[in-house]
């Protein structure tokens, strides 16, 4: 489970030619699966599952929404001062949405395991990281071989 969530997710990242309604379609199976995932990571009850799954699912799409946006506007930039603020203010969003959903998510999860559920986020994201950066690094090396 954890593989084939960790390749969906590898995937995602690495396609960006994707049509536009395509790429929405791909971002709900891939917030689907990686809700499924937290739900393991996290050993909740079907119950807890159940509520979850539609906290976190809001949860992910505006953490999403606001990357692109700060994304978007970072690619604008070209004052390397200015692309640093713009990192930070990427990771204040995020945190700022994070303690928004803390409440509700401490509806559903324990104490634990809202502590446990941004802990596998921050490794899931650096597990990721480390995996596109191999296939990345993997394609350069093939497109090498090829020429």
């Amino acid at each position: 489970m954890r593989k084939l969530f960790i390749t969906i997710m590898a995937v995602a990242t690495a396609v960006c030619t994707m049509a536009q309604d395509k790429k929405a379609e791909f971002n709900k199976k891939l917030v689907a699966a990686q809700t499924d995932e937290m739900a393991y990571r996290l050993n909740m009850t079907d119950a807890q599952k159940k509520e979850f799954s539609g906290i976190y699912e809001q949860y992910c799409q505006e953490v999403l929404s606001a990357k692109k946006v700060l994304d978007a506007k970072r690619k604008e930039l070209t004052d390397p001062i200015a692309q640093e603020k713009n990192r930070l203010e990427k990771q204040k969003k995020v945190l700022d949405i994070r303690i928004a959903y803390a409440d509700r998510f401490g509806k559903v999860l324990s104490g634990d395991q809202l502590r446990r559920l941004y802990k596998e986020e921050n490794e899931i994201q650096r597990r990721l990281k480390r995996e596109l950066k191999q296939a990345l690094n993997e394609q350069k090396a093939a497109k090498k071989q090829k020429k």
